[in-house]
């Protein structure tokens, strides 16, 4: 019996090893990705309007095509240093735990806003670029890529001069290490932002090389050389005769490995546009909802792919009298063709000219869209604007009205009212309230009231109420409420609150629905189904899922993909053997054990005795601890079936308070072995009907004379599996 143990054993500590997540994956990179954006730059100070959604940008385009998983991604919108400051450490803790598992962990941090020549600005705070430095340091990843857009960032840098260094660094079999800083400004220079990209310069550029605008070789991935000088010298390209003058971005590379480290891979995407060699010239890809997506300057007669999500778009090839437009839709899973022959001739637009002016209205009236009653017909701002039918302005500061729909073509600031539904092409900062829907194109720092739906294509915050749904694209910070679903894209601060479906791109709050689906979570879900990535709090509801769960999950059935899940077998000093089945999230777990006499007749179930409880992990890889407590429940009888019988008499046998604590050494989360020692507790709580702590000579006592209570220690060892 002795030697068939043995075999056992080693034949699952062999499987264990061979089927561990470490063997699995030990060739495999792990990227975590922080993106901060902060328009606030505190007082005296413009507010930015493109920081928090370039930060949305530069995250998106790293989800789809560099390999950093949504659970992985952390947005910040106009935080505070605390936020910052939390953040960091809440990744290293990630890195920390992912690092065992891969070969190599990589760290990128992205910040659009405002910073001088010694910190970047968030609010009235300002954080110091040695701070900052030490903090990206802190995450503790092998590879750190740093990218700041900002004003005089190239103070980040420090640069000492030279020319450029080639990057080294990124394929599977490389040991590569070492950071890579980039500036979108040197450190005595401006960074700019253009309301026509809706975007910094350089991030927009940088986002344009990622989708495939810098891929100057044709192997469909972006390295970070590629993407550096693409961003580097369009933006130098677009600035050079700007107000605030030419803007060139700096550097610092201390890499070494081999192999060149590739940012985003093309080829991992499966929707986009392929410009065939046909196609030459400036070529601009926007949303058919308005937004710049990419701008491409195509000179080589090559084919060139351009990686997109699945929308609605339009390819504009510029020209020097006239512009050619090409309309594209894309699904999941197309990747459309694009030649010369698929472009027709449009007008040009008529854009406002550095320096003009948006003449100020108080009052416009309008029949429909193109027919003011009173008012200019030409772009301009208006104070109050109202519609017979439909109304429409250039740019509302203060309110608009109408009977049937309000049309607003740039920015709204004020309250917007409809019986029907309200249109905001721009950003929104107040009021729509409307009978059946809400839309905003940009971002919306508002409350949306309707009858069926609102929507917000950018940012939004404050509150979206609706009878039938709300949407958000990049994230939400506020309350979400819905008759029926709500839907983030992004990140929710605060909550999601539906009657039968929530979902998120992360949530640092909480969601209340029939069923909650979530990347990362950072606060409760609670609702009959509820699944989540990292989860770092409650789940609460019949069927909780998670692949990380940090908390408690409270339900009929649990599953924790990464989670505590082992079986054991132990023995308890001289006396019994045991067998043990945890199952729980990554610290918290509950536990069933059963054991017979040690040596004792398994068929008879002599000694038989159950247990359970819940108790907690610690992990130190590969050195883990547990702490347990529950409830002993030990029979009595002189065969099988009294002794079965009597876990159910409460007059037989004992019943009594129990724990363990234990360390143990563990190969992953599977084979272990551990030893520490368990504790049966005599007191007024429990019973002991068959004299079960006879067996003690001593134990110690730690209660009062009247209510005594004394614990009873013992040796115990065993392996996990």
């Amino acid at each position: 019996m002795r030697r068939l143990l043995v075999l056992l054993l080693i034949a699952v500590a062999g499987s264990a090893v061979l089927t561990s997540p470490v063997a699995a994956q030990e060739r495999t990179v792990r990227r975590f990705g922080l993106y901060v954006g902060a328009n606030d730059g505190g007082t005296g100070r413009e507010v930015l309007r493109w920081a928090v959604s370039d930060a949305n940008r530069v995250a998106d385009v790293m989800s789809e095509l560099g390999s950093v998983h949504r659970a992985d991604t952390y947005v910040l919108r106009d935080p505070n240093i605390h936020d910052i400051r939390f953040q960091f450490d809440h990744i290293a803790s990630r890195v920390a735990a992912a690092a065992p598992g891969y070969r190599r962990t990589e760290f990128i941090f992205y910040y659009s806003g405002h910073s001088d020549e010694t910190g970047i600005m968030l609010g009235n705070e300002h954080l110091s670029y040695s701070e900052l430095r030490a903090a990206i340091t802190s995450v503790g990843s092998d590879v750190t890529i740093a990218i700041l857009d900002s004003c005089a960032s190239g103070a980040f840098t420090r640069l000492k001069g030279g020319a450029f260094v080639q990057p080294l660094a990124l394929d599977d079999g490389s040991d590569l290490t070492g950071h890579a800083f980039l500036s979108s400004s040197s450190a005595d220079e401006a960074s700019q932002e253009s309301d026509q990209l809706r975007s910094s310069f350089f991030t927009h550029y940088l986002v344009s090389g990622l989708r495939g605008a810098a891929d100057a070789t044709g192997d469909r991935l972006v390295t970070l050389d590629e993407a550096y000088r693409f961003a580097r010298d369009h933006t130098l390209q677009r600035t050079i005769n700007t107000f605030a003058g030419p803007q060139t971005a700096s550097f610092d590379f201390q890499l070494t490995g081999t192999g060149s480290l590739v940012l985003t891979n093309l080829a991992t995407f499966d929707s986009g546009v392929i410009l065939d060699a046909s196609v030459l010239g400036r070529l601009f890809v926007t949303r058919r909802a308005g937004g710049i997506v990419a701008e491409v300057d195509k000179s080589a007669a090559t084919p060139m792919k351009l990686a997109l999500p699945a929308g609605d778009y339009v390819l504009t090839l510029q020209g020097d009298q006239r512009n050619f437009a090409h309309e594209v839709r894309l699904s999941s899973g197309n990747v459309t063709n694009v030649s010369s022959r698929d472009f027709r001739v449009t007008q040009l637009d008529r854009n406002r000219i550095r320096g003009g002016e948006i003449t100020t209205t108080p009052l416009s009236v309008t029949l429909v869209p193109g027919h003011a009653l009173v008012g200019e017909s030409d772009p301009h701002t208006v104070n109050l604007s109202v519609g017979v039918i439909v109304g429409n302005a250039y740019r509302v500061e203060g309110g608009q009205a109408s009977g049937i729909v309000s049309l607003t073509n740039e920015n709204l600031t004020g309250v917007q009212f409809a019986s029907i539904g309200n249109v905001v092409a721009g950003n929104l900062i107040g009021l729509q309230h409307a009978g059946i829907f809400n839309v905003v194109s940009g971002d919306s720092i508002a409350v949306q009231n309707s009858g069926i739906f609102n929507r917000i294509d950018g940012h939004g915050a404050v509150l979206q109420n609706a009878g039938i749904f709300n949407h958000a694209s990049a994230g939400f910070d506020g309350v979400q409420s819905a008759g029926i679903f709500n839907t983030t894209l992004g990140i929710v601060n605060g909550a999601q609150i539906a009657g039968i479906h929530n979902r998120a791109g992360m949530v640092v709050g909480g969601q209340i629905s029939l069923v909650n689906v979530s990347g990362d979570v950072a606060g409760a879900q609670i609702g009959l189904v509820n699944i989540g990535e990292r989860v770092t709090g409650a789940q609460i509801g019949l069927v909780n899922i998670s692949r990380e769960l940090y908390g408690v999950p409270i339900g009929l059935v649990n599953f924790v993909e990464n989670g505590i899940r082992n079986t054991g077998l132990w023995w308890e000093g001289d006396e019994r053997t045991w067998i043990t089945l945890q199952n729980g999230s990554n610290i918290f777990y509950a536990l069933v054990n059963a054991g017979i006499t040690r040596g004792g007749s398994l068929r008879e179930l002599e000694g038989l005795g159950v247990s359970g409880g819940i108790g907690f992990r610690v992990k130190a890889r590969p050195f883990y601890f547990d702490v347990d407590a529950g409830w002993k429940r030990v029979s009595a009888g002189t065969n099988a079936q009294e002794r079965f019988s009597s876990l159910f008499d409460p007059d037989q046998g004992a019943l009594l308070p129990t724990g363990r604590v234990i360390a143990g050494i563990g190969i992953g989360d599977g084979f272990g072995w551990f030893m520490g020692g368990s504790f049966d507790v005599r007191s007024s709580l429990g019973f002991d009907a068959s004299g079960y702590f006879d067996r003690y000579e001593s134990g110690i006592e730690i209660g009062s004379p009247d209510r005594p209570v004394v614990l009873y220690p013992t040796f115990i060892t065993g392996f996990r599996f």
